[in-house]
């Protein structure tokens, strides 16, 4: 059944205007994103109570080559998802005003990195291959104390899970894999608990009627409506990438650990990282046996700097890279032969990174930008150039325009530095070549 079909089909159910209007607003939404682009961005399948009215609705990974969540990862999955509904369709949602079911990866819990999304728009729906382990249960609390609400999908009875129940205020049923044996085995276990009851994958109008005479409240499935792709303008997988990479380099406290992992999901980074660690640049007298040697060999500064340069390389010609990563290094510098910006390196270097990455990897400067947890001075430098951050970035975008004829006199210092950075932008590039 198309959207227009079903449409009708909902609206001969049901005289809610409201209901109509909410509607209306998705319809005509999704229309304009189909315009835009024919990327899938995700799916939404939309979450009604017995009145038939939109509560709710659940977020799913959607892929133009047909891969699944198991096929790409969960962990990717997460992000991806996240970050397309964040920075290509969000204005799309802020109509409906109901909460968005979400499917997070364990890893994506654990990290504490929370959803760039206002709490109470987001249920986080709790799947069965989410092992219950005490850190996670110590981690959902902290969500939880954070204002996030959850869902229990696919659960078990085990003691193990039973510490989850008192942070959960929807519990889903999936009606094709639940017995009516274990169905009343469940709602027995759950009954002194004030949640809601969802039955998904509700096919058929005597499920509706069924479950809604045993006194379930939310319903979801392919009779009252199939999952609609929204489409769009899509962000590279490299924009997503590069965004994980620079939250984790860029955090308040380095995690190493985390960090060799996000490397090691990427194989040509892994590669290339390691050729840089044996290269006359870090060559060392004991012998590199892991990543983890790799980068502590590279170092944490230098290493922000061959970690978005590889990412960037992926996702954007050598020349944009080699433009923006000079800008980066000539901010930075500037900042090191500066007494007022000592320590301001590398907050020049990444509001400078910042202030390209439409130029790197193509994608919407502010929208990236807003998904990441930078400082507001940051942010200022790399969107406004304002600030004193932002004055060194104006600096060196000036030499840019000077460059190429577009602009007027530049500060011979400024100038000199540029161009070192630009011969030393070309000897790194060279050294991945």
């Amino acid at each position: 059944m198309n959207l227009e079909s079903n449409k009708a089909a909902i609206y001969a159910a049901t005289s809610t205007l409201e209901w109509r209007q909410i509607l209306d607003t998705f319809y005509q939404g999704h229309e304009r994103l189909n315009v835009m682009d024919n990327s899938a961005l995700l799916a939404y399948q939309p979450i009604y109570d017995r009145q038939l009215d939109i509560v709710g609705g659940e977020l799913l990974y959607r892929n133009d080559n047909g891969l699944s969540v198991l096929d790409v990862g969960e962990e990717y999955a997460t992000s991806e998802l996240i970050f397309q509904l964040c920075t290509g369709i969000t204005e799309q949602f802020e109509g409906f005003n109901h909460p968005l079911y979400i499917n997070v990866s364990k890893d994506f819990v654990l990290s504490d990195a929370f959803l760039p999304l206002e709490p109470s728009r987001v249920i986080v729906e709790l799947v069965e291959r989410i092992e219950p382990t005490p850190e996670l249960i110590e981690a959902i609390a902290r969500w939880h104390k954070k204002g996030f609400r959850f869902a229990l999908d696919d659960f078990e009875l085990s003691p193990a899970w039973q510490p989850l129940f008192k942070y959960c205020d929807v519990v889903k049923i999936d009606i094709e894999q639940t017995s009516p044996e274990q169905l009343q085995k469940i709602r027995n276990a759950l009954s002194h608990k004030p949640m809601k009851w969802l039955a998904e994958r509700v096919e058929t109008h005597a499920q509706l009627e069924y479950y809604q005479e045993l006194g379930f409240d939310y319903f979801q499935g392919y009779f009252l409506s199939r999952p609609v792709t929204i489409t769009g303008q899509k962000i590279n997988p490299a924009g997503v990438n590069l965004g994980q990479i620079i939250q984790l380099l860029y955090s308040a406290e380095v995690d190493i650990q985390k960090l060799t992992e996000a490397v090691s999901r990427e194989p040509t980074m892994s590669l290339k990282l390691l050729k840089i660690a044996n290269s006359p640049f870090y060559r060392g007298q004991s012998e590199i046996s892991s990543l983890q040697q790799a980068l502590m060999r590279i170092g944490l500064e230098q290493l922000k700097r061959w970690v978005v340069l590889i990412a960037s390389l992926e996702g954007g010609s050598t020349a944009s890279v080699h433009h923006v990563l000079t800008r980066a290094m000539a901010c930075a510098e500037l900042a090191r032969n500066n007494q007022a910006l000592q320590g301001k390196a590398e907050q020049a270097f990444l509001a400078a990174l910042l202030s390209g990455v439409d130029i790197l990897i193509g994608v919407d400067k502010e929208a990236f930008i807003s998904q990441l947890t930078v400082s507001d001075e940051i942010q200022q430098a790399a969107l406004k150039q304002r600030g004193v951050l932002g004055g060194l970035v104006s600096m060196v975008i000036n030499v840019e325009h000077a460059a190429h004829g577009h602009g007027g006199k530049v500060n011979p210092r400024v100038l000199s530095i540029y161009n070192e950075q630009n011969l030393r932008t070309r000897e790194l590039l060279n050294t991945l070549a």
